[in-house]
């Protein structure tokens, strides 16, 4: 996604030289001091991804974040990020593209305005978010979610009612338990739905909302003891695929001669 060039940015290089072609790929690691042009040389409007690493960033703010108007993927990893409220509101009007990981001290406030920014793929890995918000996520543009190790044990029934062009969903590493059938009745277009080592005890067709553009399910290594996919046609007219990988031992009933079971260890 980024380019081959590494940025290090230090207040005590303020002559630091960036290559052009460096400037519209751009990576900020082991930094700490405000998001500013003329500090890590490069002008914002010009920049087409930025990746923030293992930094401090002391100011983010909603004019600074603006400027970024070709700005198509930003990443936050491993950083401190003080923002100002509701930062990502009408900002980079080409950002399709969003990747957080380890943001310290992350809120999901932090995304309040997001939903002004046209993403089509949001990835949110270790954070944590115990309960997901029913005003959380509200970009109707959005086609890929990847929760990931977010320590989610709550999803509000309204919380991706805004995701009506979602297509794939991943719920990976979290404390659910319990499949949340309300929460994803809104995902009318999801065709891919992967469920990995979320705790969950049982699921069997009842436990599922109307999908009609389902056509796969990935479960990997939940707690399940059996797949009850009795009149699953009903509810994921088009269900094919049912992938499961690492659940031992499950019992899989109910499916058809139409559904490829793929057991993988």
């Amino acid at each position: 996604m980024f380019t081959h060039w590494t940025i290090f940015v230090c207040i005590v290089v303020p002559s630091l030289a960036i290559p052009d072609s460096a400037r519209k790929d751009l990576r900020i690691l082991s930094y700490s001091g405000p998001l500013d042009e003329e500090i890590v040389k490069s002008k914002f409007s010009e920049v087409n991804s930025l990746e923030i690493r293992l930094s401090n960033i002391t100011s983010f703010s909603k004019d600074v974040l603006r400027k970024f108007k070709k700005m198509e993927s930003l990443a936050i990893h491993f950083s401190n990020i003080q923002n100002e409220d509701g930062v990502f509101e009408n900002c980079c009007p080409k950002l399709t593209s969003l990747e957080i990981r380890n943001w310290t001290d992350f809120m999901p406030q932090d995304l309040k305005g997001i939903g002004t920014v046209p993403l089509k793929t949001l990835e949110i890995l270790d954070q944590d978010i115990p309960v997901l918000t029913y005003d959380m996520f509200e970009n109707t543009e959005l086609k890929e979610l990847k929760l990931i190790r977010d320590n989610i044990q709550t999803i509000h029934p309204l919380a991706f009612k805004n995701l009506i062009k979602l297509q794939y969903l991943l719920l990976s590493g979290n404390k659910l338990k319990k499949f949340p059938k309300e929460a994803l009745s809104s995902l009318r277009n999801l065709t891919t739905l992967e469920l990995v080592s979320n705790g969950l005890e049982s699921l069997d067709s009842d436990d599922l909302p109307e999908l009609p553009s389902l056509k796969k399910i990935i479960i990997t290594n939940e707690k399940l003891k059996e797949l009850n996919f009795t009149g699953v046609e009903k509810k994921a007219p088009s269900l094919v695929d049912i992938y499961l990988i690492g659940n031992v031992g499950v019992d899989v009933y109910g499916t058809s001669d139409r559904h490829i079971i793929h057991n993988l260890v």
